[in-house]
């Protein structure tokens, strides 16, 4: 039998909280790469800017504490964003495509260079 795949909305909240963390540290380690770009692309409400600010603001503290912190502190921020990437979850909020990295090699292979370029 085949898994259930999920939007973020149709998750429990258990499963929300399990998915929005997951996302938040592969968000983290975007932000600090500074390869925020695909996901800017999704953030179609400004959204990014108070994470990047609550971010900015909190930058002493370790990678994980600053993950239960923005889990705490700008869930919904990180919710909405979630809304507007329309990716599926597992029931236990797991992606469906495997991984974040994963999901972030299929957006990059599909931008075209020369339009992002000009």
């Amino acid at each position: 039998m085949a898994e259930l795949s999920l939007t973020i909305n149709q998750l429990s909240d258990d499963a929300q909280k399990n998915a929005t963390r997951a996302f938040i540290t592969f968000y983290l380690d975007l932000f600090k790469l500074g390869n925020l770009d695909v996901i800017v692309n999704q953030d179609h409400d400004a959204i990014i800017v108070s994470i990047n600010h609550f971010i900015l603001t909190n930058r002493n503290f370790k990678h994980d504490d600053l993950v239960a912190r923005l889990l705490e502190n700008r869930y919904p921020e990180f919710y909405q964003l979630l809304m507007e990437i329309h990716q599926t979850y597992n029931p236990d909020g797991r992606l469906t495509v495997g991984s974040w990295n994963q999901w972030l090699s299929q957006k990059e292979a599909t931008i075209d260079t020369a339009e992002a370029l000009s």
